[in-house]
């Protein structure tokens, strides 16, 4: 489904920039240091991106509902060769130091790796960079190897007055890499992708040490290799690392067997500008408050995680994934939390509204003929002699894993569940083609972007008892939000990890951008019309007392309403403890704490914008 681009490659375009200090060093890309070229413009690689004729439902199922016509106006990124980035403020005693510490294939000014790390890829950051928008760039970007030389980073930092934002995979989408207030000091990205190896695994204990810049592929690799799993498959997975996934508390999908990424973690070493915390690999300890949890979730404001120790399982023979179709949402919950009770849930349980499910229908691959009838067939059955209303139907996913008895004994008593709640097998077609799909997803919000579509995700968590209500609130709030002005939009949701208390809530969106037939719209306003729309997310999450974010993190995005979840006293912790790492607070400064209001978004968010002609 991922073919590669033709679009242009701004590293083929990119012009070198060093703003109008007086320090001139010889400007170098980081291409052949760190390889796998990032898009500029979007999700992925640069050669990357979703083709539509490997799913040929797709673009009908879009157009018809967000009303796109054949002459629809494409929306395409700007030429990279006029964006223009904020003036380097890199003064020459820190390029000096800088200089002396690493060698020059580890420090960039270059434009290209400027405009790579100072976005993630949030909807925000990619409609803003796509319209040539860039309110805030590094000054330099450096690649640490070894802790060692993370260690002399900070006292560089801290020595010449200089703010410092860890970089793993890029991949963040709440704002967690950008600073919104302006800032007289250098601002540093330390790219940790050098810091990638495996240092040990002890498939007896169950644990592998690593290096927090590794990417997913390449740890997962080399643990299957060695016949474990860490189990911790997220959306970015093929281009996130083991020290964002812990920094952000990321989940994976295969969360319900594995758990989430603060499960997995057993000790750690991250660099503050104080010193290294370093706790022990230890099955468990009685030694007050855990050190970890200062360090999971910190989001780069405290340090920079150097080094982790991750639990591992034995990587499981037989992984099979199935579908099951229930007749409504409600019974599709219902067999969830039934599961959950009787300790029988999947190794992944995906439940999709009547909205996602149909979604999920049009994004089927190409069929052959006999498939294509026999699918038509059962459809039939369902309908005629099962009474399945399918504007009403909702699929569910499930994985089951192990050796063949376990999967034979898991697939028996899920379904035993199922049938209660009246879900019916699908066998294994949607299953298999969910998990051949899974890391496809986020291409799709590139490709909808060109053709002025703008789309998102809001996620959530909440207890069992709150989630009917939360899924009627949300699709209510959030879809009053997205036709407030009468145009076409698109709303679905999905379950997607749960837990005996409750589970996970994934509200999708996506809305038809204004544009006059002759190509002509706002992208500021659009920008807004968005902003608003998540805010409605948010929003509605803090009264139904769900949480901001289940798995993306803080950032910019959900920090205003963070003291409302999470607080002591009229401030969040996190700035006691930072006052203690950090006084100087050179690092990633303004992350996961007070006083950061939803006007101070909106300002971040919708700053004025022009007319652009498409």
């Amino acid at each position: 489904m991922i073919r590669h681009r033709n679009t242009p490659s701004l590293r083929r375009q990119t012009v070198q920039h060093f703003g109008t200090t007086s320090v001139m060093p010889s400007i170098k890309s980081l291409s052949s240091t760190l390889p796998g070229t990032l898009r500029w413009d979007g999700w992925g690689d640069e050669d990357n991106a979703f083709d539509p004729g490997d799913r040929p439902n797709i673009w009908p199922y879009v157009a018809q509902h967000l009303q796109i016509g054949p002459e629809w106006p494409r929306t395409p990124p700007v030429d990279p060769g006029i964006l223009e980035l904020p003036p380097c403020r890199l003064d020459e005693d820190l390029w000096a130091a800088l200089s002396q510490t690493f060698p020059d294939d580890r420090l960039s000014v270059d434009k290209f790796d400027r405009i790579i790390h100072a976005y993630g890829k949030s909807t925000r950051d990619l409609w803003r960079i796509r319209h040539g928008r860039i309110d805030f760039a590094p000054d330099i970007v450096v690649v640490p190897e070894t802790e060692a030389e993370v260690i002399a980073l900070l006292d560089l930092a801290s020595r010449f007055g200089a703010v410092v934002i860890p970089f793993g995979g890029g991949t963040n989408v709440a704002g967690c890499l950008e600073l919104y207030r302006p800032e007289t000091r250098p601002v540093i990205s330390a790219n940790l992708r050098r810091m990638n190896r495996v240092l040990e695994i002890d498939t007896v204990s169950g644990f592998v040490r690593a290096e927090a810049g590794i990417l997913g592929p390449d740890l997962e690799r080399q643990l299957n290799a060695a016949g474990v799993t860490l189990g911790h498959f997220p959306d970015s997975f093929p281009y996130s690392t083991l020290g964002g996934w812990v920094a952000t508390r990321s989940s994976g999908v295969m969360s319900d067997a594995y758990g989430n990424i603060e499960d997995m973690v057993v000790s750690l070493r991250m660099v503050t500008p104080t010193g290294v915390i370093s706790t022990h690999c230890v099955p468990q300890a009685s030694n007050g408050p855990d050190p970890n949890w200062l360090c999971i979730g910190s989001e780069g404001t405290l340090g920079i995680i150097t080094e982790l120790t991750m639990r591992v399982r034995p990587e499981p023979a037989v992984r099979e994934f199935r579908g099951y179709l229930f007749p409504s949402f409600r019974s599709g919950l219902a067999a969830l939390r039934e599961c959950a009770d009787r300790g029988c849930m999947p190794a992944l349980s995906r439940l999709n509204d009547p909205f996602k499910t149909q979604l999920s229908a049009a994004f089927r691959s190409r069929e052959g003929r006999f498939k294509r009838k026999l699918g038509q067939a059962y459809k039939f059955f369902l309908r005629r002699f099962r009474g399945f209303d399918f504007d009403r139907a909702c699929l569910m996913v499930a994985a089951f894993q192990g050796d063949k008895a376990q999967v034979h004994q898991q697939r028996a008593a899920v379904q035993a569940v199922y049938r209660r709640h009246g879900g019916m097998g699908l066998g294994r077609g949607p299953g298999e083609a969910f998990a051949a799909a899974k890391y496809d997803f986020p291409f799709i919000r590139d490709f909808l972007m060109d053709h002025g579509v703008i789309c998102d995700v809001a996620d959530t968590s909440a207890t069992w008892g709150r989630l009917k209500d939360l899924y009627d609130d949300g699709m209510a709030q959030i879809g009053a939000a997205l036709g407030r002005d009468g145009r076409p939009t698109w709303l679905g949701c999905h379950v997607s990890h749960t837990y005996s208390l409750g589970a996970s809530m994934y509200f999708s969106f996506a809305f038809r951008c204004d544009i006059s037939p002759d190509g002509a719209y706002d992208p500021a306003a659009e920008l807004a019309y968005y902003a608003n729309v998540k805010k409605s997310s948010l929003v509605c999450f803090s009264k139904a007392g769900a949480t901001l974010s289940h798995h993306h993190a803080v950032g910019y995005e959900h920090l205003p309403w963070l003291t409302g979840e999470s607080r002591v006293g009229d401030g969040s912790m996190i700035e006691a403890v930072k006052t203690a790492l950090d006084p100087e607070r050179i690092m990633n400064p303004d992350k996961l704490v007070s006083g950061f209001r939803e006007r101070d978004l909106d300002n971040l968010l919708t700053p004025p914008g022009h007319r652009t002609a498409g």
